[in-house]
């Protein structure tokens, strides 16, 4: 048998201790820019964790006089345990909604009450008829003039937020109460400011949350919303490459950034995720005036360098994040025994999302590309449904301009139409890529269109175990129409930038390859879907 002396067990002791602190550390985020309230990870009575209810929680004089229930369930959707509230109506009262409160809204670093400005959660319930059932979630908060009001976030369609007595009606749209997972994140202070001008936020002194047969989940108090308005940056696709062995090799490797976010690049050669030579070696910042050492660094342009030692057709994976989105590109680079300096190398074509137009509106997309021979000049051409020109009876528009890459015509019927975009360099090397067209007449047809999502989500996505992870997707009806949102993993909600789509939410613990899938669909049935992968990776691995 074996035996464990006194020394040994103290210092195992103090290694899963020492283990776990920085396993909770990392659950809950060190960072002071998210106060995550409760996860409901963990819940053993249902008074845990300062949270009570209105009701009775057992039968009184043997009647179930409508107590209700409280327990925590593995949602499988959602992908984490939940908060579930069930509810027996009364048969002797009035029907009411089942109300659980938490007065306890502390800082746990202060020891004060919460005083960020935005909140999220999550919610499921039922679609509801009778109001009993309505879904409801109320913050209770203090103003910087001692006032107190209650900010009433319910799912109903309407012009909000307005003032009800002491009592802030907040709409947030049917679409949350379908039996599906949705986040709802709001800014507490802008919906108080628009109620009551000039009336500020001071503390947020409880929850109080009402209805019938609904899940909750990850409720959390965050500094801003940027996260919603967070595009994810794009790299310039990148073709097949050749180095010489023993000689340095030298790429230059460029992405963008819609919101202008300063870029961080890594590398791997090996295949992402594999083994490879480490990510830092190689990936040098490349000066914005090579002659003023001080005039720092190009926020988006890296230079990839190394020497090759063996022959090998090497896999190089490139990713650019800016914080909290990624993009990933996987290249080859082929290492061979003779000079590469005057090998042409293909042409660069950014990623083409899809085009809604209408009905005698004129279409202006220009096709960017570019090559990193400099010598090399590019030129561009375009068929539309395999013709080199937009044709109708007798009449035909030429789609593109040869040396501009600026897509110009005007559709005049409704149709979807593929467009094939080749770009060629001066030495016959090209670069070929496409996109849908989807040409409506909206307002004169009775026709109903589908959704489209007008800008795809590059594979793979990365994020690190234990990190939130948001995504804005952009999806538009064509005609105009309100768009309702389902997704097999995480949650979506709708976008609050003024731009029509939803974003994507999702958080887990566990590394791993995930596929999620997101469905928009319109009030009379039409839907479009987006696929892409998520790698989630561990919080140790970047």
């Amino acid at each position: 048998m074996m035996t464990i002396n006194s020394s040994n067990f103290k210092f195992f002791s103090s290694f899963i201790s020492t283990i776990l602190f920085f396993v909770l550390i990392y659950a809950k985020g060190s960072s002071c820019e998210m106060i995550i309230f409760d996860d409901f990870e963990y819940w053993s009575s249902p008074h845990n964790y300062g949270w009570h209810t209105s009701d009775p929680q057992f039968p009184v004089f043997g009647f179930g006089i409508g107590y209700g229930n409280m327990r925590t369930v593995l949602d499988l959707q959602e992908g984490s345990r939940t908060l579930e509230v069930l509810y027996t109506p009364s048969i002797f009262n009035k029907l009411e909604p089942y109300t659980i409160f938490n007065f306890d809204t502390y800082d746990p670093k202060t020891g004060e009450y919460i005083n960020k400005k935005v909140i999220s959660f999550k919610i499921w319930s039922q679609f509801a008829v009778e109001s009993f059932q309505m879904f409801n979630f109320n913050v209770l908060i203090k103003t910087k003039s001692n006032k107190n009001f209650r900010i009433n976030y319910r799912p109903v369609d309407g012009d909000s937020p307005k003032l009800a007595d002491d009592q802030i009606i907040v709409n947030i749209g049917r679409g949350y109460q379908d039996g599906t997972w949705h986040m709802v994140v709001r800014n507490i202070e802008e919906d108080l400011q628009k109620a009551q001008p000039g009336e500020e936020l001071h503390q947020i002194v409880g929850i109080v949350i009402q209805g019938c047969h609904f899940r909750v989940d990850e409720i959390h108090f965050h500094d801003d919303m940027d996260f919603m308005n967070n595009h994810p940056p794009e790299l310039w696709r990148i073709g097949p490459q050749y180095a010489t062995i023993f000689t340095e090799y030298f790429l230059v490797i460029a992405a963008r950034d819609p919101d202008g976010d300063f870029l961080e690049f890594q590398a791997t050669i090996g295949g992402y995720g594999a083994n490879g030579i480490g990510p830092t070696n190689f990936l040098y910042r490349l000066p914005e005036d090579p002659n003023d050492p001080t005039a720092g660094v190009t926020p988006n342009i890296v230079g990839l360098y190394f020497i090759p030692r063996t022959f090998d057709d090497l896999v190089i994976t490139i990713r650019v994040t800016d914080g909290l989105l990624s993009d990933v590109e996987t290249f080859t680079l082929s290492v061979v025994n003779f000079p590469t300096a005057g090998i042409n190398h293909p042409p660069y074509l950014e990623q083409l999302n899809d085009v809604v137009g209408y009905i005698g509106k004129e279409l202006n997309i220009p096709i960017l590309a570019r090559d990193i021979d400099s010598t090399d000049i590019l030129t561009y051409s375009a068929t539309i449904d395999g013709l080199p020109s937009y044709q109708y009876g007798p009449w035909q528009q030429s789609i593109l301009d040869p040396f501009s890459g600026v897509i110009n015509f005007t559709p005049a019927f409704e149709g979807r139409h593929w467009i094939d975009i080749i770009v060629r360099d001066s030495r016959g090397m090209i670069a070929r890529g496409g996109f849908e067209l989807t040409v409506v007449n909206p307002g004169a047809t009775w026709l109903n269109h589908a959704p489209v999502v007008t800008k795809t989500i590059q594979n793979p996505q990365v994020v690190l175990a234990g990190q939130d992870y948001s995504i804005p997707i952009e999806i538009t009806d064509p005609d105009g129409d309100k768009l309702y949102y389902s997704c097999n993993i995480g949650t979506v909600t709708e976008r609050q930038d003024g731009i029509q789509g939803c974003v994507f939410n999702f958080f887990t613990h566990f590394p791993g390859l995930y596929i999620v899938n997101i469905v928009a669909f319109d009030i009379r049935g039409a839907f479009t879907e987006e696929t892409f992968l998520m790698d989630v990776q561990p919080w140790w691995s970047l």
